[in-house]
């Protein structure tokens, strides 16, 4: 438009998009941590808190994880290669 190549500017008729409430993400306390780790204990999704609560990983991250992105040893170690639609 400023070389005058066309005559308006396409992109002026694009909306907005709409603005979405951003809330602060809040953490589990220690204390929240604790009972929950408590709660789930012996149940097929013990693992799974556990290893959210350490690492800090997504739901997504979390489902897409594999046997092969997970090393056990003296330097244990997870590697995140991929991320589900959770």
């Amino acid at each position: 438009m400023d070389d005058g190549l066309i005559a308006s500017n396409p992109c002026s008729r694009v909306k907005k998009a709409a603005a979405r409430g951003v809330r602060p993400m809040r953490s589990l306390s220690l204390e929240e941590a604790s009972r929950l780790v408590a709660a789930a204990e012996g149940t097929r999704d013990e693992a799974l808190i556990v290893v959210a609560l350490r690492t800090g990983m997504c739901q997504g991250e979390l489902a897409a994880l594999r046997w092969e992105d997970i090393e056990l040893g003296p330097r244990s170690a997870i590697t995140v290669r991929h991320s589900a639609d959770t």
